[in-house]
């Protein structure tokens, strides 16, 4: 075999090889938006220069550029007259609105509660609405209903659909 044949076939090969292997094309299912913090099994506490303001805790937690998300969050308020506590699966923070979904649990300091699936929370305003079916305590009343609008600065509560035992103090 001399040398022109040898270039001949590593010429043929060289060819092949360019015409028919095609590069893989790989797409990379990346996600839209990374988390600039990752958390596990966390507690955060929030002070000013006279107490402390919020506790924060979860399982799972990421902060996004705008945003938190945080599973099994466990959130407590101590901004207001009133020490507030919310439970839930998973919640979603965006100032000023805290979206709580599955199994919140809101209690108060002064005795009032209640349970839903899916809580709106203002941190401004202290205002919170539930979408859908509720069950509130406050004392010894007891009120389900759909929908409630709960201001917790003032005590105001809405709802629609509600029926409930509600004890009436005697006057003397």
């Amino acid at each position: 075999m001399n040398i022109n044949a040898f270039f001949l076939i590593i010429s043929a090969l060289l060819v092949s090889i360019y015409l028919f292997f095609k590069p893989i094309d790989i797409q990379l299912d990346l996600p839209d938006e990374l988390a600039q913090l990752e958390l596990n099994q966390f507690v955060v506490h929030e002070y000013d220069t006279d107490k402390l303001k919020t506790i924060l805790s979860g399982s799972e937690g990421k902060r996004y550029e705008e945003r938190y998300e945080v599973k099994d969050v466990n959130y407590t308020n101590n901004t207001d007259r009133y020490v507030e506590n919310m439970r839930a699966d998973y919640g979603f923070y965006k100032e000023p609105l805290m979206i709580l979904k599955k199994n919140v649990h809101y209690q108060r300091d002064d005795g009032s509660r209640f349970f839903a699936d899916h809580v709106t929370y203002n941190d401004e305003t202290s205002f919170t609405t539930t979408d859908g079916s509720f069950k509130l305590w406050n004392g010894h009343d007891s009120i389900k209903g759909q929908n409630l609008s709960y201001n917790s600065q003032s005590g105001e509560i809405n709802a629609t659909a509600i029926t409930g035992i509600y004890f009436m103090k005697e006057s003397m």
